[in-house]
C-alpha cells in the first residue's frame, strides 16, 4: 500500500511540473508576437534559481523526478528570458 502511495506522489509530483510550465503558455505566446510582457529582472533572479535547484537536485538529490521538474522550470524561466532580452522596448 505504502508503494502504491509514493509511486501515486511522484506521478503527481512530475505531473506539477508539467502543468506549471503550461502556465508560462501565455507569456511566451506574447513575447512571440513581440510584445514585452515579461519582467526581465524577475525572469534574472528565477533562471538563476531554477538553476541553483536542478543543480542541487542533480549533485546532491539525484532525484529523477525533481530533476526532471527544475529542469522543466529552468527551461521555461530561461526561454522566457532569452525571447525578452530579444525585445527592445
Amino acid at each position: 500500500m505504502q508503494d502504491i502511495l509514493i509511486q501515486s506522489l511522484t506521478l503527481a509530483y512530475g505531473s506539477t511540473g508539467i502543468v506549471g510550465v503550461a502556465a508560462y503558455w501565455p507569456t511566451i505566446k506574447d513575447l512571440w508576437r513581440g510584445k514585452p510582457s515579461a519582467n526581465v529582472l524577475s525572469y534574472f533572479i528565477w533562471v538563476a534559481t531554477s538553476s541553483i535547484t536542478w543543480l542541487y537536485g542533480s549533485l546532491i538529490l539525484k532525484d529523477i523526478p525533481f530533476i526532471f521538474v527544475s529542469s522543466l522550470y529552468l527551461f521555461a524561466n530561461g526561454l522566457t528570458l532569452v525571447m525578452r532580452l530579444r525585445i527592445k522596448n
